[in-house]
């Protein structure tokens, strides 16, 4: 019930969690949202802000979970799988040659493609930062603060202090 009184304390915590812990362009938007404006609207934001912010967390999730799929190469960033070959005996579907680069090289140049930038990027294979991290370990961050934010329009509606949506 303590937890319960504090879910914007609780939200505005996981929203800069959530960018600490991604640090990326698509996480940004949520620790401005938290100081440029959870922080300045008094009492309380309107339910329209959590509405948006419950909208751009499901599209960020969707999106990230997209580029999960097998359609989708990990390398080079942000490509699909156009091609099938074979090199050296084997397989390949995606058109890059970073296959040939050995491991130490590749490994440091992960953090400075455009997709890590944009914070799309793959949860396992060779491509991904940590190595095979998962896909729950992945989304974990995002996955708090969309359940934080649905917990706290719902303790608004609860409340008293946000209107119910009109049908």
């Amino acid at each position: 019930a303590a937890l319960l009184s504090h879910t914007l304390e609780l939200l505005c915590v996981a929203l800069i969690v959530d960018h600490a812990v991604n640090a990326s362009l698509t996480s940004l938007p949520l620790p401005l949202a938290t100081l440029l404006y959870l922080g300045l609207e008094s009492p309380c934001p309107p339910r329209a802000f959590f509405s948006l912010l419950l909208a751009y967390l499901l599209a960020l999730i969707s999106i990230k979970l997209a580029y999960q799929l097998p359609l989708v190469c990990g390398t080079p960033p942000l490509s699909l799988r156009t091609a099938h070959g074979s090199a050296n005996g084997t397989e390949y579907w995606c058109s890059s040659t970073s296959s040939a680069v050995p491991e130490s090289l590749f490994m440091p140049t992960l953090s400075r493609r455009v997709d890590y930038a944009l914070g799309l990027h793959k949860f396992s294979g060779r491509a991904s930062l940590p190595q095979h991290q998962g896909l729950l370990r992945g989304l974990l961050p995002d996955l708090v603060a969309l359940v934080l934010t649905l917990v706290h329009r719902e303790m608004l509606l609860v409340t008293g202090v946000a209107r119910p949506a009109l049908p």
